[in-house]
């Protein structure tokens, strides 16, 4: 459910994000809306906005990246054979490449 203007709306797609207040909204901007709860997990007084500002974590290093991925069907075949032998080679002999956004410190990622 999000607020919509002075109303509440269901929304279906489900693709939130955070925004620059670190809020939970659509990609429209509308805010999600759920229940603040007592130390049982029952839900307790209104519908409120979803609010991350108040969460800290530890900041640590990435140490390993695990990717899946979905290869197109339709993609033409590299010339030659792929060539593992260092970065330079590995990436001159595929035909696909993706990014990876990696966060260095807090709210800053690469």
């Amino acid at each position: 459910m999000v607020k919509e203007g002075a109303g509440f709306v269901y929304t279906r797609p489900g693709n939130f994000l955070l925004n620059s207040d670190a809020q939970l909204v659509t990609g429209q901007g509308h805010q999600a809306q759920g229940y603040e709860l007592d130390s049982t997990g029952s839900a307790t007084g209104p519908k409120v906005d979803t609010d991350f500002g108040n969460i800290h974590t530890e900041v640590r290093q990435t140490g390993t990246i695990s990717l899946q991925n979905n290869f197109s069907a339709d993609a033409t075949e590299p010339l030659g054979s792929f060539d593992p032998t260092d970065w330079d080679s590995a990436f001159a002999s595929s035909n696909y490449t993706t990014n990876v956004r990696v966060a260095d410190s807090p709210r800053t990622s690469r």
